[in-house]
């Protein structure tokens, strides 16, 4: 193909994503054309597909497919990015979210131990704070770090959040749309033994527990810290699909 056609091709792609999994991705869900499947494909490499349950694909307007949760009993799962390569070492997890109803506490992503165990990482909407939230939970422990960002209610925008974690488990960063809200390093919960991923729900005490409702687009996991500056500028690169 030569440089003119690729050039074009590179642009059409993925509904105009631009982003592009290297060696270092183990997730990469970046919509699909087949709007009837119960599968999100994972375009990393890997082949951690995510097994899709009840939410339905919607459509942005700029052409990006995702899949729109109910809010009750909606879940995309994909354990198999789960293992000691990613949550025994430093990650980042990032992705979209656009929530159509701010009632009660909605969970974008979780990661953790089997659904016997009580210690999980998680980016979520708080609803008794109305902030945005990434934080590790240990109930055996006590211990809860939480980084809150600003206030956030009954708005229908699409927002941009990402977590980077070292290799200790420490919050290095959570950014929320093009801000650093900060970080939280004094983890001491074990997120090495984590088995399970959940996109759209905190399934751990009992299913169906703190659904999203709304939409959830482009979730990664990867294997390094990304740093403030590489976390804005794929915001900035997908900004428009968003209308944001």
């Amino acid at each position: 193909m030569n440089g003119g056609l690729s050039s074009v091709f590179a642009s059409r792609k993925n509904n105009g994503v631009l982003w592009e999994p290297d060696a270092n991705t183990v997730l990469w869900l970046p919509g699909q054309d087949d709007a009837y499947s119960a599968t999100i494909r994972d375009r990393s490499g890997k082949g951690n597909n995510g097994t899709i349950t009840g939410a339905t694909w919607k459509r942005a307007a700029k052409g990006l497919w995702y899949p729109d949760y109910d809010g009750s009993d909606d879940l995309v799962t994909a354990n198999g990015v789960v293992s000691s390569e990613v949550f025994g070492n430093a990650f980042t997890v990032l992705g979209w979210g656009k929530l159509s109803n701010w009632t009660g506490t909605k969970v974008l992503f979780c990661g953790g131990k089997a659904a016997t165990d009580t210690e999980y990482t998680e980016m979520y909407y708080h609803a008794a704070t109305n902030t945005l939230r990434s934080d590790t939970f240990n109930v055996a422990g006590g211990t809860n770090l939480v980084i809150s960002a600003g206030i956030y209610d009954n708005d229908s925008d699409w927002h941009f959040l990402a977590m980077a974690v070292d290799a200790d488990g420490h919050l290095n960063r959570f950014i929320i749309d093009g801000a650093d809200i900060g970080s939280e390093d004094t983890n001491a919960n074990d997120l090495s033994g984590f088995d399970r991923c959940y996109i759209g729900q905190l399934e751990w005490t009992a299913a169906n527990t703190s659904v999203w409702q709304g939409g959830i687009a482009l979730m990664r996991v990867i294997t390094l810290e990304l740093t403030t500056i590489q976390l804005l500028n794929i915001r900035a690169q997908e900004r428009h699909l968003f209308g944001v």
